[in-house]
């Protein structure tokens, strides 16, 4: 009893940390599928305009949140599932959970996410395939930290994009790694800026028992042709709470925005 209540409070937690990162993107019309919790954490903490909830049939757990989001006091709207991909080219911002995400990066949502997300492609936004293909593809990463005293630092860095998430090793005295052991809030940034993928989110260091180090290991050594172990140096995961997605030449029409959680 005590492990599962401590599981629903971390889940709790990492969802209020989320809606607080998600705040100054929410804005405008905000379209939702099914009954994420994480996504109603965001909803309520930062109420946009206007929210569009699909019914989310069967089970119709949208009918559900659009009545707990309109007794908080939000706008929300019901729009019924066969008409939910045309509604999605008319709102700012698509906003899914995802309910389980496996190493390959694969998901697993709600019935009919997928249509929507076509829909949303149709209409210009980014699929998250072309986030991770640029991740994967990316040779070299900018990675930006704050400083103690709240100074911002940049700076370009090696790293791997595995199992859904960004992994990489830098110096312990490195500016970057002691900005990271005082705030582990940082953003990624991949190399190419006409296509560019940007993932707000935080770091842990991995200790040497980890079991996807030596996946991480390999996986560097096959990019760079260097044994990361060499520099015996720290190792970090990086994971993303929100994603932005940026192609120069479709820009005003594909500009894109990713939740997790």
């Amino acid at each position: 009893m005590g492990a599962a209540r401590a599981l629903v409070e971390a889940r709790e937690r990492a969802a209020k940390a989320i809606a607080v990162l998600l705040s100054p993107y929410i804005e405008g019309v905000v379209m939702t599928h099914s009954a994420s919790a994480t996504v109603k954490e965001a909803l309520l903490h930062t109420p946009p305009e206007r929210v569009i909830c699909t019914a989310s049939e069967p089970g119709g757990e949208g009918r559900e949140l659009v009545e707990e989001l309109r007794s908080a006091g939000l706008t929300a709207d019901l729009v019924d599932d066969p008409d939910a991909e045309h509604a999605v080219g008319t709102v700012n911002l698509l906003l899914i959970g995802a309910d389980t995400v496996f190493r390959d990066g694969s998901l697993v949502n709600k019935v009919g996410t997928a249509g929507l997300a076509e829909a949303a492609k149709k209409a210009g936004l980014l699929p998250w395939k072309w986030a991770a293909d640029r991740l994967h593809k990316s040779r070299q990463y900018w990675i930006a930290t704050t400083r103690p005293d709240g100074t911002p630092h940049l700076m370009v860095i090696w790293g791997v994009w595995l199992e859904d998430s960004f992994w990489f090793s830098t110096g312990a005295s490195s500016r970057q790694a002691r900005n990271l052991a005082e705030n582990p809030k940082c953003v990624i940034g991949t190399d190419d800026a006409a296509e560019a993928v940007i993932l707000e989110g935080s770091v842990e260091q991995i200790d040497a028992q980890h079991g996807a180090l030596e996946r991480f290991v390999a996986a560097y050594e096959k990019k760079y042709a260097w044994n990361v172990r060499e520099m015996a140096q720290p190792v970090y995961r990086f994971r993303a709470c929100v994603g932005f997605g940026l192609f120069e030449k479709k820009f005003e029409q594909t500009a894109t925005r990713w939740s997790f959680g």
